[in-house]
């Protein structure tokens, strides 16, 4: 995506965990070709999952949910908590919802038995290569294992009350998940992965919502709070959830705006709403590291993007890309999120790639001018969007800007 590959690299280690012996027995024989790539271990029991992690930390974790003991959430959970780079993926196929969205707090991926090995081999191996390309910045272990996200209060509150109420329809429920970064980001990890059945990614928030439908979604939030309401606490100073995703908000519509009637629309909107998610991870995962950066940034006057790079060796944009991507969200919207600061550095087929980094360009400039504290605005290359179209009507665009603001 936006950091370079590297070669040589060891061999991953994976954890695959199922009390079903036959189960496990065909995995190792359907993986053999994989055994110059994987180092692989097999156990039938969280507990003996656990003990192999201890001996030696592994790079992915393939279990199944309902297990004797410690079930697979449990697990997982205890592997996020002691070892958050491990990539943590459930593979299962007679779990209740509410065990799904226990583990939906926990696994990066959620799969369905019976899965095609070809299917379940390439999702491990995406997974592994987007950890190895975080895995090289300097970035903490735990924001780089990141499952779940904070949302703003009053919109969990307002989502619980419209599905609880019975009668809300896809409609109501996506019209409340938009105006939340992790209400949305969780929706569209659960609608791509393949423990729904669905084979085509899908980008767009409303279609996400569509196909899981309300009685997934009633039972993901209400029985087990799959999704969280959480507060950063202690403060960050220069950070607030519910600016942010004001911000974002912003920058969707924008974005739309921009692509008007173009194919993609509905992904451009997304990849608006979901392009600081970044800065999410950072502060509900690692908050001393985006305090030094805020800090830096109030006493410097750069831009959050140029002491990120100077910071981690990455930005971001790029946390939060390679973790939507590891959710399994596709490139019609990782791509825009890893490049909203930049733009494409090479031809890109999706118009949201410009489209996102002009409309979060202009919404930083109108919030600098009228919000006191606000983080210094993204230079414009105006000559890179002259390629794009976009130059001769940045009046307009302006204008434009300053009128969703103001909605």
């Amino acid at each position: 995506m936006s950091l370079p590959a590297t070669q040589d690299s060891p061999k991953k280690k994976i954890l695959f965990v199922d009390d079903d012996r036959p189960l496990l027995d065909g995995l190792r024989d359907a993986f053999r070709s994989y055994r110059r790539e994987w180092t692989m271990s097999f156990v039938e029991s969280s507990e003996g999952a656990i003990a192999v992690i201890e001996a030696e930390p592994q790079d992915a974790i393939v279990c199944d949910l309902r297990m004797p003991g410690t079930d697979g959430a449990v697990l997982l959970s205890i592997i996020k908590e002691r070892w958050p780079e491990t990539i943590r993926m459930v593979l299962s196929g007679h779990a209740d919802m509410t065990l799904v969205a226990r583990a939906a707090t926990v696994a990066h991926r959620i799969i369905a038995k019976p899965c095609d090995a070809r299917e379940l081999g390439r999702f491990i191996a995406q997974a592994c290569s987007i950890q190895e390309l975080l895995g090289r910045v300097e970035a903490t272990r735990r924001a780089l294992g990141a499952s779940d996200l904070p949302s703003v209060p009053y919109v969990y509150a307002e989502l619980t009350r419209v599905l609880a109420s019975g009668s809300a329809g896809a409609p109501d429920a996506a019209r409340v998940i938009e105006r939340d970064i992790a209400l949305s980001a969780k929706v569209l990890q659960l609608a791509n992965s393949a423990y729904f059945g669905r084979r085509t990614p899908v980008g767009s928030l409303s279609g996400a919502v569509a196909y899981l439908g309300v009685d997934v979604l009633r039972a993901m939030v209400l029985q087990a709070e799959a999704f969280r309401a959480f507060e950063v606490s202690p403060p960050i100073t220069g950070f607030d959830v519910e600016d942010l995703h004001r911000h974002s908000l912003q920058v969707a519509r924008l974005t739309a705006l921009l692509i008007g009637e173009r194919p993609g629309r509905d992904e451009a909107f997304t990849a608006g709403l979901l392009h600081d998610v970044g800065l999410l991870v950072l502060a509900s995962q690692s908050r001393d590291d985006l305090d030094a950066v805020l800090t830096e940034v109030r006493e410097s006057g750069r831009h959050v993007f140029d002491v990120e790079i100077e910071r981690f060796g990455a930005t971001h944009a790029e946390f939060g890309a390679h973790l939507l991507s590891l959710w399994g969200l596709p490139a019609t919207v990782t791509e825009p999120v890893a490049r909203h600061h930049t733009g494409a550095l090479h031809n890109s087929p999706w118009p949201s790639v410009d489209a996102l980094y002009l409309a979060n360009g202009l919404i930083e400039e109108i919030e600098a001018v009228g919000r006191p504290g606000a983080p210094p605005p993204l230079d414009l290359d105006l000559e890179y969007l002259a390629t794009g179209g976009y130059a001769d009507r940045l009046d307009h665009w302006r204008e434009e800007a300053i009128r969703v603001t103001q909605e």
